[in-house]
């Protein structure tokens, strides 16, 4: 194997290669994506939403490799997973081929469909119930205005009164347990070193991911992660016409505090009961 350091737009890399490739599932299976989790986090949303599945829709953007967008497929939901990378989709829609949830030839009638697409350049109006960026999916853009017309495209894509769900790690809890250094050893003797720099000025998290194989290394990639505070990602929905409907710090329905592992955030859009 080579060593490969991947370019600055590490998020949009379309090759199997790429940060999210093929190693990056790997690194994470049977850790936190694992399908107990995933049905975990998908009774949450359904819990907090009141989603139905004869009558909800639901947007899952962006959707990654499909493991919720495919666990809302096989309880009855009418979903869209929409996502940039090429390869996760190719994964996702193996997956729901495989289960018959989905086929390329009847996009009509299929309870579950895919589109390949930007999440900053949603073309949707007024059609989804429900919206979900799940598993800190977003703040990866060079600006703080590449995600407000993320939130932007959200917020015109879902029905009045439409739910947006927002998952986030705590960027309190990261800043006061920071740890600018870690390693891990997969299952196959593979060593992963992580090393970490927090721009304050920024805000945003830089990290160097190296994979060593028998002390050789042959993987080196390199992501920059908009690190959003609570307030920060409150104040960006609140700007676009979103309405502050709830908040958790894990998807247990804990109270969020500087202490948990999650932001999550329930937005909804123009409801008059809210407070913000």
């Amino acid at each position: 194997m080579t060593t490969k350091t991947r370019n600055p737009n590490w998020w949009e890399e379309q090759d199997e290669d790429g940060f999210f490739g093929p190693e990056y599932l790997r690194q994470y299976d049977g850790t936190i994506l694992t399908e107990a989790d995933t049905a975990r986090q998908v009774n949450f949303v359904i819990k907090v939403t009141g989603a139905q599945s004869e009558s909800t829709t639901i947007l899952d953007v962006p959707c990654g490799h499909g493991r919720h967008t495919l666990e809302f497929s096989r309880r009855g939901f009418r979903i869209l997973g929409y996502e940039l990378n090429k390869f996760f989709l190719k994964q996702a829609q193996e997956v729901a081929f495989k289960e018959r949830l989905w086929h390329p030839d009847t996009f009509a009638v299929n309870r579950i469909n895919f589109r390949q697409g930007d999440m900053r350049e949603l073309c949707f109006e007024n059609k989804f119930d429900v919206a979900l960026n799940l598993f800190t999916a977003m703040g990866y853009f060079s600006n703080d205005h590449e995600d407000e017309r993320f939130f932007t495209g959200v917020h015109r894509a879902l029905k009045p009164k439409g739910m947006f769900v927002v998952d986030y790690l705590n960027r309190d809890r990261i800043i006061r347990y920071f740890r600018p250094n870690d390693q891990r050893e997969l299952p196959d003797g593979t060593v992963v070193h992580t090393n970490r720099e927090y721009d304050s000025l920024t805000g945003r998290m830089h990290e160097k991911r190296i994979t060593l194989k028998n002390n050789q290394e042959v993987r080196r990639v390199e992501s920059s992660v908009r690190f959003y505070g609570a307030h920060e990602l409150i104040n960006l929905a609140v700007k676009v016409g979103f309405k502050l409907w709830a908040t958790y710090g894990d998807f247990d329905e804990s109270a969020l505090t500087m202490d948990s592992k999650r932001v999550i955030l329930i937005f909804q859009k123009g409801h008059p009961l809210n407070l913000l």
